[in-house]
């Protein structure tokens, strides 16, 4: 068994592709210890054609084509192949620091940990370092999966990406943990959430790792979150982890750590069509919740927050969820103004 499998869901990203996959050469692992799996999901540029140059001179590729069927089916189809103790997912257009691999590895190795954490830096388009985040606070600590998910958020909050963390694979695998398909956005919160919920044993370590790269038109930032498409996949993903509640006995704190997504993937699609002041959108995303078993929204575990006061409210009314959410929304543009002024 090789240590790490690094897997890169490829979709036409020449631009990026090869900065990513060289800066994965690493001097102080060999070759033969770890792998990198680069899912091509039917690029229509020559990221193929340049994967399979780069073979010849790094053996550790792994090339899998495959026809267009989107990052998560991508994803899951090189969680299918992976070999290495350790999972890696990253995104073709970001890149690491090198020299590396065998600290992070050792570190997940020793302490026997389902997931590590390491520190990233945020580069802007202009190849500007903008942030640059770590853990010096948390290394020397272990944490349950779900107390983890909320102290890495004191630092950072990431939106639930599932990237440059090191997950054990025998957790993913035997659990059947995998990104939702049919899901065009915010897919890797339901992976994120799944495995954190499940994990005993989470680690961070304080070192400069995950290069993320702030392209434009880059998919996590573009206007994709406002479409149709992009609703109904909050519905599947709300539904996706429904599921999960019934495969697996959960504890209170793990049960309101889940309901909590359910909560923000059912409500999402409804505060965007009230942002769009679209109606008929607010009661079609309504009726379907209703017909998907996802209404009324389970709040029993869910700790207070805000999201726990939206979803009780809109168990009760989905007219009185709309002119709360809409007031709420209202003060805070005033607030913003005032202080603008």
């Amino acid at each position: 068994m090789k240590k790490l499998s690094f897997i890169l869901p490829v979709y036409n990203v020449e631009p990026y592709l090869e900065k990513c996959i060289r800066s994965l050469r690493d001097k102080d692992m060999p070759y033969k210890d770890y792998e990198i799996i680069v899912v091509n999901d039917g690029s229509q540029d020559n990221s193929k054609k340049l994967v399979e140059s780069l073979q010849k001179e790094i053996p550790n590729i792994l090339l899998i084509n495959q026809k267009n069927a989107g990052v998560s089916v991508a994803r899951n189809r090189g969680i299918e192949v992976a070999t290495g103790e350790y999972i890696v997912f990253i995104d073709p257009d970001d890149f690491v620091n090198q020299n590396l691999l065998n600290r992070l590895y050792k570190r997940a190795k020793d302490d026997n940990l389902d997931i590590l954490q390491s520190g990233r830096s945020l580069v802007s388009y202009e190849g500007q370092v903008t942030h640059m985040l770590g853990y010096g606070d948390l290394e020397s600590k272990i944490f349950d999966g779900v107390t983890a998910f909320h102290e890495k958020d004191k630092v950072y909050q990431f939106f639930d990406s599932s990237v440059g963390y090191l997950y054990k694979n025998e957790l993913v695998k035997n659990n059947n943990i995998q990104f939702p398909i049919g899901v065009v956005h915010l897919e890797d919160g339901v992976f994120v959430r799944k495995i954190f919920t499940l994990a005993k044993r989470v680690g961070f370590e304080n070192c400069d790792f995950y290069q993320v790269f702030e392209r434009l038109g880059s998919a996590s930032r573009s206007k994709i979150g406002l479409s149709e498409k992009a609703a109904r996949g909050d519905i599947k993903s709300a539904k996706n982890l429904l599921k999960f509640t019934r495969l697996h006995q959960l504890d209170i704190e793990q049960s309101g750590f889940i309901h909590t997504s359910i909560i923000k993937y059912t409500l999402l699609p409804l505060m965007r069509a009230l942002n769009a002041k679209n109606i008929n959108a607010l009661k079609n995303y309504d009726r379907m919740l209703i017909n998907e078993g996802l209404k009324p929204l389970v709040i029993d575990f869910v700790g207070e927050s805000e999201y726990r006061k939206y979803a009780k409210i809109y168990n009760g009314s989905l007219w009185m969820f709309s002119i709360v959410y809409l007031y709420k929304n209202l003060k805070k543009s005033i607030k913003l103004k005032i202080n603008k002024v």
